[in-house]
């Protein structure tokens, strides 16, 4: 039996390969939605014998679900639907009678999430750490019966349910007409993805993106630039000093198409800008936890907040454009006259873009 294995196990791991190659095939077709993403992983899978099959292993397989659902995430929580009154429908009513051009995507946004949206918000922009944090401790140290941290963390623990952890919030008097905007690999998919393609077919004037990881896929790609070639001034800010910077070559890599069609894009001086914002016409905006790639689209979970209130989109622009004034803008010349080398770095990087 030994002399037998000895002779024949080339054929025998040349088998298993193909077994596992073929099982990578199955489970991609029948669960991923995306052609490009399918085409990629079974062309590792059979490009790359058992090493492909374990990246797909690793990092192909979407385990949160499962994860989630075996520490029993979500169960027992029973949330009252949100009290609408008269005076709602009457607000939202003329506020969007001011913005004609933003029903659509307030229709939009209800059809996707489900969600109306809720006028009478007051939104308090942090800028950063030196603002937030001071904010957070205040709000620890004034709590009287409970704290909550939304976090990406998974971990046993309490389920939250009730009035102490989900009360009936007192209305305000604020400006901001909001509705919040989730997204994940197994529930609410493509709900960012389609409040972002929404916004930019609906955007008339000015689009305004902030984003640490950009790495649009084609139909975002393609809808930003349709917007330029409308007439709409679309600006794109990335960080210059990217703690990433695989997904920075990545990036680098789709720039020009953007770039040679219309748009603007700009680079923001150090340090590292951990920023996520759009802005669309002055008026609606975006604002969360959502990168513009891959991973934060489809596989990641994500909470955003749509805005629609002209003077928090005015504070953000404002923002914005400190950033710009205080970075550089790329030119199409800059990026085509990277070296040889730098350009087969940063294209080899964006054959990666599904995996990042």
């Amino acid at each position: 039996m030994p002399e037998l294995f000895q002779h024949y196990w080339p054929y025998f791991l040349v088998g298993l390969d193909l077994i596992l190659a073929l099982m990578v095939t199955f489970h991609a077709v029948l669960h991923k939605r995306e052609t490009d993403t399918i085409i990629a992983w079974v062309g590792v899978a059979w490009m790359a014998p058992f090493l492909g099959v374990t990246a797909y292993f690793c990092f192909g397989i979407n385990r949160i679900r499962r994860r989630a659902v075996s520490l029993e995430i979500g169960q027992g929580v029973s949330l009252e639907p949100p009290l609408i009154e008269e005076g709602d429908y009457r607000l939202r009513a003329e506020f969007l009678e001011r913005y004609p051009n933003l029903i659509g995507l307030a229709e939009l946004g209800a059809k996707v999430t489900g969600k109306p949206l809720q006028p009478g918000n007051r939104v308090h922009f942090l800028r950063d750490g030196d603002g937030a944090f001071p904010a957070m401790i205040d709000a620890i140290d004034s709590a009287e019966s409970s704290i909550a941290l939304l976090s990406y963390i998974f971990d046993c623990g309490e389920v939250l349910s009730g009035d102490r952890w989900f009360p009936r919030i007192e209305r305000s008097d604020g400006n901001v007409v909001a509705r919040g905007v989730t997204d994940g690999p197994d529930e609410h998919l493509d709900q960012i993805l389609e409040v972002i393609l929404g916004a930019l077919a609906t955007a008339s004037k000015h689009v305004r993106i902030v984003s640490p990881y950009f790495i649009p896929d084609l139909t975002i790609l393609r809808s930003l630039i349709v917007a330029a070639h409308r007439g709409v001034t679309v600006d794109i800010v990335l960080p210059s000093d990217n703690n990433m910077p695989i997904v920075d070559w990545a990036s680098t890599a789709l720039i020009a198409q953007l770039i040679e069609k219309g748009c603007r894009v700009h680079r923001s001086a150090p340090p590292f800008d951990h920023t996520k914002l759009m802005v669309i016409d002055g008026v609606w905006s975006l604002i969360g936890s959502t990168n513009w790639d891959p991973r934060s689209l489809r596989l990641n979970f994500e909470f955003n907040v749509e805005c629609y209130s002209m003077p928090l989109a005015k504070e953000l622009e404002e923002l914005i454009d400190g950033k710009i004034a205080g970075g550089e803008q790329l030119s199409l010349e800059q990026i085509e006259n990277r070296s040889l080398p730098i350009k087969l770095r940063d294209g080899l990087a964006r054959l990666a873009s599904p995996y990042l």
